[in-house]
């Protein structure tokens, strides 16, 4: 049964839920008409799997910045590769902090036509292990700086450890 509801903002809807840990039951909201998906998820810090949002409608979104940022228990982003084209044009911060997260190939099943911020959109994202190539992407972004900022964290602090011991 799905959920129909005239909702157009979900800015802040499950902001520092630290407990919130299932959300299948979202797979029922019709997400149609929302336009604002920013801090949705923010601090959800006992999250591990969105898959339920693989059935969200994001044709409608504008704004996707900090979504699931600091939901550092966050696993995989799989579902985003269902989202298909949006009008979305900032995804900004979205994984900020999201530090469980190793793959992050489905990224690059996002239409890019639209975007053109996703600053530090995986900032902090310390575990990813994927390698993608996105020079296809650069003609499109207006602001991509620190996309990967403080990725491989954990890299210079081991390398830096060794150096000190050898």
């Amino acid at each position: 049964m799905l959920i129909k509801n005239p909702l157009t903002n979900l800015e802040y809807m499950f902001y520092g839920c630290k407990t919130l840990t299932n959300i299948e039951e979202l797979k029922y909201v019709d997400t149609t008409n929302v336009t604002n998906f920013s801090h949705c998820f923010y601090l959800c810090s006992s999250l591990q799997d969105i898959s339920p949002l693989k059935y969200w409608n994001l044709s409608n979104s504008l704004d996707c910045s900090y979504m699931f940022a600091l939901c550092n228990s966050l696993k995989s982003i799989e579902p985003i590769k269902y989202w298909g084209d949006t009008k979305c044009n900032n995804y900004s911060f979205m994984f900020y902090g999201c530090s469980s997260i190793k793959d992050i190939t489905p990224i690059k099943f996002l239409e890019i036509e639209y975007k053109f911020n996703i600053e530090g959109i995986f900032w902090g994202c310390d575990n990813i292990k994927t390698k993608l190539k996105l020079s296809n992407w650069e003609s499109s972004l207006d602001r991509y700086n620190q996309m990967f900022y403080d990725v491989d964290k954990e890299k210079e602090k081991k390398k830096e450890i060794k150096k000190k011991f050898s």
